[in-house]
């Protein structure tokens, strides 16, 4: 029988680019004898005393949570080395908790920081251990409920109080599937996808998701223009971790980062009441959270990593991207805890605005400025500052850390809890009003005035209702199903938070893909909502029209909620709202993870993965002594003799044996706890007894094992204590009746349940099968397939010849037109007078000429031919186009036109007709002035007309 405890935590382990840290088990878990240390004296005691070490060969060391740190635990390996199989972890009460319990690093997160560099670095977490980072080759579990507590040292008590009877031991099981580094476990991933269809995932990357709104709700498309230093970043973050996990426990975090996150989401509202201010004005205000910078800012560096490659903000391509020189200063909301002071930390001091700074400090009393020159404690805009070279934008931090400590002494512990925060848990309702709640409206209220003063200009008394901060306190640190969730959202996603009923908002490490934390969709919803624009709340908006809108906007996200009458101003009040909000989300993994083909090993940026597991378990059970490991060895081999007896008649003192095998094995224990009288009872209705009877009937010498007399007493072996049980055949057993009762009596545990059960074994024999029969063999044939249809073989018709192949050639391109008519023109007709006729000697001249192109026609006209064949016809044309230009008439304009350089009409009609065939030489003017023809008159004329032609 083992003894359980469910409700314990435990160290996993996780792996970064060069390293693995944390702890785990063998695959088959780890078990080793108990040894509990309570105090220092014990711790000393234990390591100085030789003698206990070397009653085992592997311990599980259960030490007092006050003692766990570097110094105890080095010790603790050193002086055990290979026998040290497990540390197990205990809280007393709550009431005892220790003053520091820290196991970050004292400079956390110092492998990033803005102060690489620099070779001495304040210890902010002075009282850390650093146990978190490194790597263990055995499990380290915790148990933190005091009733378990109380179980342990109960049986430890019981049981390890002398040598001589047996001794509580511990099994723990945390077998983790990642090992060596995240390059290695990411390439098994990889292998396992390519080989396999369902793969087997080893680890995951640390990130979740960065949430962020604005205001105001307007949206700058690409083809504005977003003025530069016009942004206002206002930062906090949604995550932190804790060494020991526990399923649906308390995570801590109620001062870092739950404070924060508090005051932050506080602010959202009562800036989210002016937004009609910050219309008027060109600036913007977003509100982001930052998931993953617990582990090295890692959530940071992917938000930087998008803003400088221009995938910020995502989700709209339409939307302008913000680039780091629209960045006017961020302002971080950073470990938080409930303080009469607060400071503020600034960097760097060549771009602080000392007016803003003057302003906070002014509005409220209770915060102190650090000199700009002073290192920033760990927070998140040291990667904003580092990745911009600290030269675009001034970092304001807002935090109870001083300039060289934090003020909370759990740094990323699960004793980071509401009880730190004078908060009792037990009576915490929804709204109640606390001192808690009280000091965040006095931190939140002047911070907010100030923005409004600083970026709008304009100074206001700003006031929330008391009332939206303690639903808020209620809601992250004690139920995150409350109804503040309920009415910010539909039905649909309201019944998501069912199942983390009377569960705190985890902050806890969270991996891509597989988180399904609670924490991202209140963040969402509420931060959208206390960011929504007010304008819809005077809007009576149907369900349907609601619906709509959202289908036809992929800017805005709308959703019809009940509504959280707190923040609703307005008199009249809806029984539904749709609500329209500017939010954005996006994975907040390392870029090193969304980077193609980065090498994990390169320390640009942090490559944390955390490992997957399969069991883990804590269990208690006995350790027994040597006399009843000898006693097991004896009925064990008892057990072995009785199978073999004739007919398979197994005799019942071979059952008793079963069930007393051993008082440390499973038959020997019950739902009770364990029967120490079982252990060492020599009386003789011990089942031992019977047992040991049979193996003296089987003819076994109990002397033949080497032990003393008293040794055989002990054990009930001796043989004046033997004593045979009664033996029955099988059909004379009675039904409900044992002829050998075995009485068992046991101790039962303080406070646990008491029942008793009858027990009753009868093993009957089977009965005898019949003989065999003859063995007949049928040969079973299956029905003969139907006859094939008999085969038809047609002959088909030859194939007809293959025509001869198209020969397809390319006709001889057509010879140029050459118009082998010459051309002359020797002089100018006019018609100015009808009645002219011309001289002797022209009309000469011209029958000539004529006779000289009858010859010409005679010679160039094709014999037999068609009376209308085309080339006749254009020949004809030609000679007619010749002659007409012979005969034209060209008037005195047409020579100026020509003379003048204009282009010559080549068409008929311009040279007059053929009824005057008479040939001049002279012009004669529009007055009657009669001149020669000029030569180069002619000369332009006759180019014009026969194409350059040669001049006779």
């Amino acid at each position: 029988m083992y003894i359980s405890f469910d409700r314990a935590r435990y160290c996993v382990r996780r792996l970064n680019g060069t390293h693995e840290v944390g702890c785990q088990s063998a695959m088959r878990g780890n078990s080793g004898r108990m040894y509990m240390i309570d105090n220092e004296q014990e711790f000393t005691s234990y390591l100085t005393n030789t003698a206990t070490i070397d009653l085992s060969n592997s311990f599980i060391i259960v030490l007092n949570v006050n003692l766990f740190d570097s110094n105890h635990v080095d010790q603790l390996m050193n002086r055990l080395d290979k026998k040290l199989n497990g540390l197990l972890l205990y809280l007393k009460s709550n009431l005892s908790r220790p003053e520091y319990f820290s196991h970050d690093d004292q400079c956390p997160n110092h492998r990033y920081s803005y102060y690489l560099n620099q070779t001495e670095s304040v210890k902010w977490n002075w009282k850390g251990t650093g146990l978190f980072f490194r790597s263990f080759p055995f499990p380290i579990m915790l148990v933190d409920e005091e009733n378990d507590y109380k179980q342990l040292l109960h049986f430890y008590q019981q049981f390890n109080s002398s040598q001589s009877s047996p001794a509580c031991g511990l099994e723990m099981k945390t077998f983790q599937n990642a090992a060596h580094t995240s390059k290695t476990c990411m390439r098994r991933n990889d292998i396992s996808h390519s080989l396999i269809d369902l793969p087997e995932i080893f680890c995951d990357p640390i990130g979740g998701q960065n949430i962020y709104s604005k205001l105001p709700q307007t949206i700058t498309t690409i083809s504005q223009q977003r003025s530069p230093k016009s942004v206002v970043l206002i930062l906090v973050n949604t995550d932190s971790f804790q060494m020991f996990l526990k399923p649906k426990g308390p995570t801590g975090g109620a001062q870092q980062p739950a404070t924060a996150l508090i005051a932050f989401l506080t602010l959202a509202h009562l800036i989210g009441q002016e937004q009609n201010e910050l219309k008027k004005q060109d600036k913007e205000i977003i509100f982001l959270t930052l998931d993953g910078d617990a582990m090295d800012y890692s959530a940071s560096f992917k938000f930087m990593f998008d803003m400088i490659n221009g995938y910020f903000p995502n989700g709209n391509k339409n939307e302008q991207r913000i680039k780091p020189e629209h960045i006017h200063s961020i302002i971080e909301l950073q470990g938080l805890s409930m303080t009469d002071k607060l400071w503020l930390h600034s960097y760097p001091s060549s771009l602080i605005n000392q007016t803003f700074i003057d302003t906070i400090l002014r509005n409220n009393p209770m915060i102190t400025s650090i000199s700009p020159n002073s290192p920033l404690p760990p927070a998140s805009s040291q990667i904003f500052l580092r990745e911009t070279s600290s030269m675009s934008f001034p970092a304001y931090i807002l935090s109870s850390a001083n300039d060289n400590q934090l003020s909370n002494h759990y740094y990323h512990s699960f004793f980071d809890d509401p009880s730190t925060l004078s908060i009792n848990i037990s009576t915490l309702e929804y709204n109640t009003d606390t001192e808690f709640s009280q000091w965040i409206k006095r931190i939140v209220e002047p911070l907010a005035q100030t923005l409004i003063e600083s970026f709008v200009g304009i100074r206001k008394n700003l006031i929330i209702k008391q009332e939206i901060i303690n639903n808020l306190v209620y809601c992250i640190l004690k139920n995150i199903n409350c109804p503040l969730i309920h009415n910010v959202t539909n039905q649909s996603v309201g019944n998501t938070f069912k199942q983390f009923d009377q569960t705190s908002m985890p902050f806890s490490i969270n991996t891509y893909p597989e988180s399904t934390t609670p924490t991202f969709p209140f963040v969402q919803y509420v931060l959208s909502y206390f960011l929504r624009d007010r304008a819809y709340d005077l809007q009576n908006i149907t369900n349907i029209t609601c619906k709509e809108y959202a289908a036809n906007d992929t800017f805005y996200s709308y959703k019809y909620v009940g509504g959280y009458l707190p923040s609703i101003n307005n008199e009249e009040k809806f029984s539904s709202y749709c609500v329209r909000s500017y939010i954005r989300f996006i994975q907040s993994m390392s870029p090193a993870f969304t980077i193609k083909n980065y090498d994990l090993s390169d320390a640009k940026y942090p490559a944390w993965t955390e490992s997957r597991w399969t069991v883990i378990s804590l269990r208690l059970f006995l350790i027994p002594t040597r006399q009843h490991e000898v006693m097991t060895v004896v009925i064990d081999w008892n057990q072995q003799e009785n199978v073999h007896y004739s007919n398979g008649d197994t005799s019942l003192h071979s059952v008793h044996g079963q069930i007393h095998a051993g008082p440390h094995s499973v038959p020997a224990h019950t739902d009770n706890g364990l029967d120490p009288n079982l252990l060492n009872n020599d009386t003789n209705d011990s089942g031992a007894f019977v047992t040991a009877g049979t193996a003296g009937q089987v003819g076994f010498d109990v002397r033949t094992l080497g032990l003393s007399e008293q040794e055989l007493k002990e054990t009930g072996l001796h043989p004046s204590l033997i004593s045979a049980g009664r033996q029955l055949p099988l059909d004379q057993y009675k039904i409900n009746y044992d002829p050998n009762p075995i009485i068992i009596r046991k101790q039962i545990p303080v406070e646990m349940p008491t029942y008793k059960q009858q027990v009753i074994v009868r093993y009957l024999r089977p009965p005898t099968p019949p003989s065999p029969g003859p063995l007949i063999i049928k040969e079973v044939r299956e029905p003969p397939a139907a006859a094939a249809p008999p085969l038809v073989i047609r002959t088909r018709a030859p194939r007809e010849k293959t025509p001869p192949p198209i020969v397809i050639r390319e006709a001889p391109p057509c010879a140029p037109h050459v118009d082998l008519n010459p051309k002359y023109v020797t002089r100018v007709v006019r018609h100015n007078e009808s009645n002219y006729s011309p001289s002797p000697q022209q009309q000469q001249r011209q029958f000539q000429q004529q006779q000289q192109y009858h010859q010409l026609q005679q010679q160039h006209q094709p014999q037999h031919q068609p009376q209308h064949h085309p080339q006749q016809q254009q020949q004809q044309q030609q000679f007619q186009h010749f002659n007409t230009f012979e005969n034209g008439t060209v008037n005195y304009d047409q020579f100026n036109g020509i003379q003048n350089g204009n282009q010559f009409t080549n068409e008929i009609n311009s040279f007059g007709d053929q009824q005057h065939g008479g040939w001049v030489t002279e012009v004669v003017s529009s007055t009657g002035t009669t001149s020669a023809a000029p030569p180069h008159l002619l000369d332009d004329i006759y180019r014009a007309i026969n194409n350059q032609l040669p001049r006779v």
